[in-house]
C-alpha cells in the first residue's frame, strides 16, 4: 500500500466512527430525557446490525456484539455493550482476534450537531487477543478495508470529524500467542492501559503490566490527531519503556507518520541486568552486568543511518556509526566503529583452543555458503584500541571489510603480545574460495 492510501484508510476510519455515532443520534436524542427523567437503561439491540456493520467496515473484519447494548443513565450518555467479538480474518466466524467482555463510550450529544465526534470516555474491561502463527498479512486487511469503503461512505452522504477523547482507560489485556509447536500461551498481561486524544491536544498513553512473566512500564507522548494528516512537519514522539534493571527512552519525529514517512529520532538505553531481557527474548544472553548506549537512528526512503553510537557493554567501550543504503542495488553497507576496549570475556564460553584441536570450527561451519556476498556491497571499519578476555595481549588492532561485487576482503593488523603483525583476509564467492595471508 501506497503512503497516500495509508493516509485515507486511518482517516477513513474516524469517518467510519463518525458515521456509526451518527447513526444512533436520533436515538440518543429521544431517549435522554428519559434517562435523566426516569434513570432507565434504553436497548439499543435494535441498532445490533448496523453497529455491526459499521465497526466491520472500520476495521475490515467482522464484527459480532453477541451481549446486549444499551444506553445507560448517565450524563454524558454511554453506550454499553457487552461479550464483543472481532474474527481473525475478514470473513471468519470461527476464530476471533479479539474478544471484549464489556465496553462502555460515553458520547457528548451537542458536537454531533456539528458533526463533530466528542468521546468524554471509553472504558474497557476484559480483552483477549490472540496472535496466531500464519495470520492473514497486512497488505490483505488493508485490501479488505479497501473493499467496504463504498458502502460506509455513501450511507446518507455525511461527515464527521473526530476531534477529542477525554479517556481511554483498559483493564485487564491479556495477549495470547499461538502456534502449532508450542500451542497457546500468554505473551502479555496487561494491567492497565490510560490515554487521551484529541484534535488539538497532545496525545497521550501509558500501560503497565507483564510480558512473559517479566514486569514492565509504558508511556507514549505524541502530537495531536490533527499532526497525524499533516505531512508538512514531523509529529513528535516520546517513548519510555521499563523493566526490571533496564529502560529506554525514545525521543524525535516521524515525518507524515500515517504514510510511513521519515523518522528521526534518538534512542538511550540503559540497564544494569539483562535478565528480564532474556525472558523476554527466551534465549542466553552473554553474562554483561550493564549496558549503555546512546544513538540516532534515522530512516527514511534512501535507507536506515545509526550515528552518534556511543556506550558500554561490560567492559566494552565502543563509538562509530553505521549506515545502509537501500537505493543502490545491490543494497550498500557502510560505516566506523572505534573502541578503545573489546571485553571478549562474557562471549568465551569455554577456553579458546588452537586452530585443528577438536572442538574448534571448520571453514565449512564457518562460510557454509558464499552466496550471500552478492546480496551487499560496503566498507566497515573498524579499529581496537585493546582487546581484553584473551591470554595474549592485543593492542591497535585495525580490520577495514569490503565487499564488492561477491568479494570480500579484510585486511588486519595488530600488535600481539607486543610483536606487529599484518595479514589479509579473503573470500570470493565466484570461486567458492577462502584464503588467508600473512
Amino acid at each position: 500500500m501506497g503512503e497516500g492510501s495509508d493516509r485515507r484508510t486511518t482517516t477513513r476510519f474516524l469517518r467510519r466512527l463518525g458515521i456509526a455515532v451518527a447513526g444512533l443520534t436520533s436515538a440518543l436524542v429521544v431517549a435522554v430525557a428519559l434517562i435523566v427523567a426516569f434513570g432507565i437503561p434504553i436497548s439499543l439491540d435494535g441498532f445490533r446490525s448496523d453497529v455491526e456493520a459499521a465497526a466491520g467496515d472500520a476495521l475490515g473484519r467482522k464484527v459480532r456484539f453477541e451481549g446486549p447494548i444499551t444506553l445507560l443513565p448517565a450524563l454524558p450518555p454511554t453506550i454499553e455493550a457487552l461479550s464483543v467479538r472481532v474474527a481473525d480474518v475478514p470473513a471468519s466466524d470461527d476464530a476471533d482476534i479479539v474478544r471484549i467482555s464489556r465496553a462502555r463510550i460515553a458520547v457528548e450529544l451537542l458536537p454531533l450537531l456539528r458533526r463533530e465526534i466528542h468521546l468524554d470516555s471509553i472504558v474497557i474491561d476484559g480483552v483477549a487477543v490472540r496472535l496466531r502463527a500464519g495470520a492473514v498479512g497486512e497488505d490483505e486487511r488493508m485490501s479488505a478495508v479497501e473493499k467496504t469503503e463504498t458502502a460506509s461512505e455513501s450511507a446518507d452522504g455525511a461527515t464527521f470529524e473526530f476531534v477529542r477523547l477525554g479517556a481511554l482507560s483498559i483493564h485487564g489485556l491479556t495477549v495470547y500467542q499461538h502456534d502449532e509447536t508450542s500451542g497457546e500461551r500468554v505473551l502479555s498481561d496487561i494491567e492497565v492501559v490510560d490515554g487521551s486524544a484529541g484534535r488539538d491536544d497532545p496525545t497521550r498513553l501509558s500501560a503497565k503490566g507483564t510480558v512473559r512473566g517479566q514486569s514492565f512500564t509504558a508511556t507514549a507522548t505524541g502530537g495531536t490527531l490533527a499532526g497525524l494528516v499533516e505531512s508538512d512537519r514531523p509529529w513528535p514522539l516520546e517513548l519510555h519503556a521499563g523493566l526490571p534493571g533496564a529502560e529506554a527512552t525514545v525521543r524525535g519525529g516521524i515525518a507524515d507518520p500515517l504514510g510511513a514517512g521519515d523518522v528521526d529520532v534518538h534512542i538511550t538505553l540503559r540497564s544494569d541486568s539483562l535478565r528480564a531481557i532474556e525472558e523476554i527474548l527466551e534465549t542466553e544472553l552473554p553474562p554483561i552486568e550493564s549496558c549503555d548506549f546512546d544513538l540516532r537512528l534515522q530512516s527514511s526512503e534512501a535507507g536506515l543511518r545509526l550515528s552518534g553510537i556511543e556506550g558500554a557493554m561490560g567492559g566494552t567501550r565502543i563509538r562509530g556509526e553505521v549506515a545502509l543504503d537501500t537505493r543502490s542495488n545491490p543494497p550498500r553497507l557502510t560505516g566506523a566503529m572505534d573502541l578503545a576496549m573489546l571485553d571478549l570475556q562474557p562471549f568465551l564460553t569455554e577456553e579458546p583452543q588452537p586452530a585443528g584441536s577438536p572442538g574448534s570450527v571448520s571453514l565449512d561451519e564457518a562460510f557454509p555458503s558464499l552466496q550471500g556476498l552478492h546480496d551487499i556491497d560496503g566498507r566497515l571499519a573498524l579499529t581496537v584500541d585493546r582487546v581484553l578476555g584473551l591470554p595474549m595481549d592485543i593492542r591497535d588492532a585495525s580490520v577495514v571489510a569490503t565487499i564488492e561485487g561477491g568479494r570480500l576482503t579484510v585486511p588486519v593488523s595488530a600488535i600481539l603480545s607486543e610483536v606487529p603483525v599484518d595479514g589479509s583476509l579473503s573470500i570470493e564467492s565466484a570461486l567458492d574460495r577462502v584464503s588467508f595471508e600473512f
